[in-house]
């Protein structure tokens, strides 16, 4: 795995109130693993969910429907292209919900 897919939920919170209005916006945060818009998706293999101490395997459900997005990878986006790292993602999430509805 790529450490830059695994972020904190401190971080994931901060980044799901930059994403504005993208998707409708990313679902707020629950415990409910099913339904929580930052949440670790089911993994399957022979080891346990991978993480890096506090840093996890999070990923953003938005209330369009689209989900999966890796956390840490949006963060990457942010660090990357500052000036339009919400225009280059925008695009995809809502491509991703029109693939789920």
């Amino acid at each position: 795995m790529n450490p830059n897919q695994f972020a904190t939920l401190s971080e994931a919170k901060a980044i799901a109130q930059q994403l504005g209005t993208i998707g409708g916006g990313a679902k707020p945060y629950s415990d409910d693993n099913t339904t929580s818009g930052i949440y670790i998706p089911d993994y399957f293999g022979p080891y346990g969910v991978p993480s890096i101490g506090d840093s996890k395997f999070y990923h953003f459900r938005f209330n369009n429907g689209a989900e999966g997005f890796n956390v840490g990878l949006f963060r990457t986006f942010m660090q990357v292209f500052p000036a339009n790292w919400l225009a280059m993602l925008a695009p995809q999430v809502t491509a991703a919900a029109a693939q789920n509805n």
